[in-house]
């Protein structure tokens, strides 16, 4: 799809965007690799509209990073080792990462980069539990952007409320708050170029 296709695209959810919300969704697609999927809940969170049209699905991973560190814990201490898998998301719709860039629609695993920066990898691309090298993630996050920079979005530590729920910001960004765990966690899914 063109730059200009995806804009429209965006440009049409964002007049619409207050009437989304964020509901429990099935379980994670078969498609991917095994040891990925077998990390992931049993269900996930979806975003539709009150028609039902499904804008993307949401799976994070529940099971720990390794047998000395839980994901809650790495969340609250600002401590996931780089390229970790977070989770996957499935877009229906073209989206845009946590700097306005688009992508179009598809399955992408959710790695951790640094911060609070998680890339996207084309789930066909990622056929292991373990992390990737670093400049090998660069290179597939590239893939989804089709630029020099990669496709990122953002998870950060949530507040307490209703879960799972989406939040619209003032600035046009689609933000679900979750829980990965015990832990509250706010995941963006559509960015806005920063002006």
């Amino acid at each position: 799809m063109s730059k200009l296709g995806i804009l429209f695209c965006l440009t049409a959810l964002s007049v619409f965007a207050q009437d989304y919300k964020a509901a429990a969704a099935g379980g994670p697609p078969d498609q991917l690799a095994t040891g990925i999927r077998e990390a992931l809940p049993s269900r996930g969170v979806k975003i539709v509209d009150p028609n039902g049209f499904l804008f993307c699905e949401l799976w994070l991973r529940s099971v720990p990073l390794s047998d000395s560190l839980s994901m809650e814990d790495a969340i609250q201490n600002g401590a996931i080792p780089q390229g970790a898998l977070v989770g996957v998301i499935r877009f229906a719709s073209p989206g845009a990462d946590r700097r306005g860039q688009g992508f179009g629609p598809g399955l992408y695993t959710l790695r951790h980069s640094q911060g609070d920066a998680v890339l996207m990898i084309k789930a066909a691309d990622d056929g292991d539990l373990s992390p990737p090298d670093f400049d090998q993630l660069l290179a597939s996050s590239r893939n989804v952007s089709k630029t020099a920079t990669p496709a990122a979005l953002r998870v950060s530590k949530g507040s307490s409320g209703r879960f799972p729920r989406l939040e619209m910001t003032r600035d046009g960004e689609w933000i679900v708050h979750t829980r990965l765990g015990d832990t509250p966690v706010a995941l963006l899914i559509v960015g806005v170029a920063k002006r």
